[in-house]
C-alpha cells in the first residue's frame, strides 16, 4: 500500500516530495493507495482537475517520474481512463 502522504503529494503535484520518495524507498509504484487508486491514477485525475497550466505541468512531470520508475497505465485503477487523452502525454516519451 502506498503511504497516504505520498498519495497526497502526487495529488498536489509536489515533485520534490515524490522524487525524494522514489529515490529513498524500495517501493511498488503500481500499488494502490488507501483511496483505492494507483499513484499514476491519482496523478491523472489531479491533472484533469487542475485549474491552471502550471498545475497541469506539475502533474505531467510527476506522472513522467512515476512512469520512469515503472508505473503502468494499466494499473491506473480506472480502466476507462486508459482511453483518455490525459493519459497519453504522461505515458508517452
Amino acid at each position: 500500500m502506498v503511504p497516504e502522504d505520498i498519495s497526497d503529494a502526487v495529488a498536489r503535484g509536489d515533485r520534490q516530495a515524490v522524487k525524494a520518495w522514489l529515490n529513498a524507498e524500495d517501493l511498488d509504484v503500481n500499488a494502490f493507495s488507501v483511496y483505492g487508486q494507483s499513484l499514476l491514477g491519482t496523478c491523472v485525475l489531479a491533472a484533469a482537475q487542475s485549474q491552471s497550466k502550471y498545475e497541469s505541468l506539475k502533474h505531467l512531470e510527476v506522472g513522467r517520474m512515476l512512469v520512469a520508475r515503472g508505473a503502468r497505465a494499466g494499473a491506473l485503477g480506472y480502466s476507462h481512463l486508459l482511453r483518455s487523452p490525459l493519459v497519453m502525454p504522461i505515458t508517452s516519451p
